[in-house]
């Protein structure tokens, strides 16, 4: 009798051993069923928003002009660190400008303009800012250089110094006269050390002037760069985009002509300040470029 109830309980157990496995096996299947379907509903709506055909910014190989997502490309000219150029060099975008508008001509024994040569935009100065007894013909400059040659006399004169233009422009006409007297007076070995060849001067370009003050008796003098008046200019013309084209250290060896303080050539800020900053003559700064005329 024990061993027949002995055998209905392990067969009940069993039973429920038997039931208890199915549920829980019910119970996996539906967890696997839900994550399931939670899965294909997130690739729907995923898939949803990929646009039909292939992404041209992922498929497509690079010609250099980039792409939405990177513009610059392999080699592009965007800001990708990974292939893009980074924003353009402020100096290289300055020298590119003065080169490209002529502020770079360079006029010297070894390059010239002819006599027909004149540019366009000559303008004249305000009469204030040159010397009277100086021919008004020779009151010029080109446009740019005009408006900061002005800015830069008055910011001499606002810090007590009064400078004036000389003489600024010259023809090739004017020039020449002025080299013949030079060359009379002097023998062509000596004018040629402080005098250009018609053709050669840079006043023709219409980018240079000379200067001068009272202290000197508005003279071309070297005593002008000992002056408060010269040593401003020295210290300021790069300022407004100036330089001191024939500096007394390298002057005639590099340029072919004298120490003049009292010549100053525009060139734009940028240029000037770098000409300056490291005591270059312009023959040099091209050369450092390999800018050639």
């Amino acid at each position: 009798m024990r061993t027949e109830k002995k055998k209905t309980r392990i067969r009940v157990n069993g039973k429920r051993l038997a039931v208890s496995i199915l549920v829980l096996l019910l119970a996996v299947s539906a967890v696997i069923f839900v994550a399931t379907r939670i899965g294909d509903a997130i690739r729907e709506k995923r898939d949803a928003n990929v646009p039909d055909g292939p992404d041209p910014a992922v498929n497509e190989p690079s010609n250099g002009t980039g792409s939405e997502t990177n513009p610059g490309g392999n080699g592009g000219t965007g800001n990708d660190p990974n292939g893009g150029t980074a924003a353009p060099d402020p100096a290289e975008t300055a020298r590119t400008y003065a080169l490209e508008n002529g502020v770079l001509m360079l006029l010297n024994k070894d390059h010239s303009v002819d006599e027909a040569y004149k540019a366009a935009d000559l303008v004249s100065l305000d009469e204030a800012i040159c010397c009277s007894d100086r021919p008004a013909e020779t009151h010029f400059l080109r446009a740019e250089a005009a408006e900061a040659f002005a800015k830069m006399i008055a910011a001499a004169k606002a810090d007590g110094f009064e400078i004036k233009a000389t003489t600024a422009y010259r023809s090739y006409g004017y020039q020449n006269a002025l080299y013949t007297n030079y060359v009379a007076k002097y023998g062509q070995e000596e004018a040629d050390r402080f005098s250009a060849k018609p053709g050669t001067s840079e006043h023709q370009s219409g980018l240079a002037s000379d200067i001068s003050a009272a202290s000197v008796d508005w003279a071309l003098t070297n005593k002008f760069g000992d002056t408060k008046e010269g040593k401003w200019i020295a210290a300021h013309c790069a300022e407004y985009g100036f330089i001191l084209r024939y500096p007394k250290e390298k002057s005639e060896e590099r340029t072919g002509y004298i120490y003049e303080p009292w010549h100053v050539r525009y060139v734009t800020v940028p240029v000037a300040q770098e000409i300056m900053n490291d005591k270059l003559v312009l023959e040099e700064y091209l050369e450092k470029y390999h800018i050639t005329q």
